[in-house]
């Protein structure tokens, strides 16, 4: 499931930075993974995986990965 925290966590930042009227509220390069970067700016989002389990079907056969994330806006 690594390999898939990482797709998923470039997939956010990829989508919420293409976000035109989310960049106009917070600024660019205000979109962080777990812990906003020492010295951000305010607004800002936050992002970070909440756990999430492999769905298999028959055998050992992987058929899809429940990802819950978690996005804040703060302030």
């Amino acid at each position: 499931m690594a390999d898939e925290t990482s797709t998923v966590a470039k997939w956010l930042v990829d989508t919420l930075n293409g976000d035109a009227t989310l960049l106009g509220l917070i600024g660019s390069n205000n979109v962080h993974e777990f812990i906003a970067s020492q010295g951000a700016t305010y607004p800002l989002v936050v992002f970070f995986p909440m756990g999430g389990h492999d769905v298999n079907g028959v055998g050992a056969t992987r058929i899809m990965t429940a990802m819950p994330y978690v996005v804040k806006a703060v302030e």
